[in-house]
């Protein structure tokens, strides 16, 4: 079962989502940060004061909370597998 069986992947066996999630965790991070720096330089360029620290917040908050998005996602694909395990079992 270490290899890619097509037939585990057509009954849903074996799941890519956990894969992807970690793909989307990366996305997200990145895509935060650039968010968070693109506001800190507007606040900097035009004077904002307020979007400075809003770009700041965001450079803290945003990766965590992708962070905490995707481990949600995973827990529960892990849930699943394991409860997998255990219906086979019996």
């Amino acid at each position: 079962m270490n290899g890619f069986d097509f037939k585990d992947f057509l009954r849903f066996d074996k799941l890519v989502m956990p894969k992807i999630i970690i793909f989307i965790y990366y996305l997200g991070v990145i895509l935060s940060v650039m968010s968070a720096l693109g506001t800190i330089f507007t606040g900097f360029a035009y004077g904002g004061g307020g979007l400075v620290f809003t770009g700041l917040i965001m450079l803290v908050l945003g990766p965590l909370g992708v962070r905490l998005a995707c481990e949600l996602y995973i827990v529960l694909f892990k849930m699943y597998e394991k409860l997998s395990i255990i219906a086979d079992k019996e």
